[in-house]
């Protein structure tokens, strides 16, 4: 039995989304409305932009795909990561001198 080699992985994209009324929204449209709200918010990362989504658009839509078609767009605001002090930290976890109580 072989296996055919795919590029892609996973179920295809519909290339639309449900409103609450029941119409069909194409991805495009929703990329415009996904920019527009992008440029009026734009710090709002995708998980406010799904919730906006919902709300103003009434659209029935998954963060998942919210995310994708953010990442597609390049709208997606760059992760802000800790760095840490490796001098610091060994002062905060070194071993301190414990005495048994009432012993003066």
């Amino acid at each position: 039995m072989e296996r055919k080699e795919s590029s892609q992985r996973g179920k295809t994209f519909p290339g639309y989304s449900l409103t609450l009324d029941g119409f069909f929204l194409e991805d495009e449209m929703i990329k415009t409305l996904l920019f527009d709200l992008a440029e009026e918010y734009p710090f709002f990362g995708y998980k406010t932009l799904i919730r906006l989504l919902q709300s103003t658009f009434r659209l029935i839509i998954n963060k998942k795909k919210v995310y994708r078609l953010c990442q597609e767009m390049d709208l997606l605001l760059p992760v802000a990561r800790y760095v840490s002090n490796n001098s610091e930290d060994k002062i905060a976890f070194e071993k301190v001198l414990v005495t048994p109580p009432n012993t003066h």
